[in-house]
């Protein structure tokens, strides 16, 4: 799966929801170094810290992207490979 390029914002909204879901559960942060991998092969972002990413919660990233609103909903297959990734 690719993503068409987005912007840093775009990206680091994408990724931060991918955390929230990653930690969902209380499972500590290191649970969610498939959010760096997704980061660096999916989203082509620069090198990163997980702990500095936006807090966003899934919901919230159909709202997110504001240059680009089509960018959500094809965001939110990310959170579900995410989440069956758990």
């Amino acid at each position: 799966m690719t993503m068409r390029p987005v912007g840093l914002h775009e990206s680091d909204a994408v990724l931060g929801a991918m955390r929230q879901v990653a930690l969902a559960g209380g499972r500590p942060l290191s649970h969610a170094a498939s959010v760096v991998a997704a980061g660096h092969y999916l989203l082509r972002h620069e090198a990163f810290d997980v702990g500095d990413l936006p807090g966003i919660e899934p919901p919230d990233l159909l709202t997110a992207p504001k240059d680009d609103p089509a960018l959500g909903p094809e965001a939110v297959k990310y959170l579900a490979i995410m989440a069956a990734a758990r």
